[in-house]
């Protein structure tokens, strides 16, 4: 599901939907998102005939995303979570618990420790 603003394969219906909904003010934002999201979910596995039909949740998805992503942490499941959270206006990690990834973050903090014993040694 691509989640840019043009709302290109979101839907548009979702993404009008969700623009009201942004439109009406933060409140409403956060009291409509999760049954616009089940509206999405149901029409998604409609789309893709999930045998378990209308007893599929969006929570069940979010799930699914989690483990599939812990399992494998394939970069497009991170991306495509990061979009949608960002779409949605939710901190990244809000929802799926994914978080940018941060490149050289562990090496950087193990040179300034090291860096910092040196100095406290002299």
């Amino acid at each position: 599901m691509d989640c840019d603003n043009k709302g290109s394969r979101a839907g548009p219906t979702f993404q009008t939907a969700y623009d009201k909904l942004r439109h009406r003010g933060k409140m409403t934002l956060q009291l409509g998102i999760m049954q616009l999201m089940e509206e999405a979910t149901q029409e998604a596995v409609t789309k893709l005939n999930f045998k378990e039909g209308k007893e599929w949740k969006f929570k069940q998805s979010v799930e699914l995303v989690k483990e599939v992503f812990a399992q494998s942490e394939d970069e497009s499941i991170r991306k495509k979570a990061l979009e949608l959270e960002r779409m949605v206006e939710y901190p990244p990690g809000k929802l799926f618990g994914i978080v940018e990834e941060r490149k050289n973050s562990r090496s950087q903090r193990r040179s300034r420790s090291r860096s910092r014993r040196s100095r406290s040694r002299r």
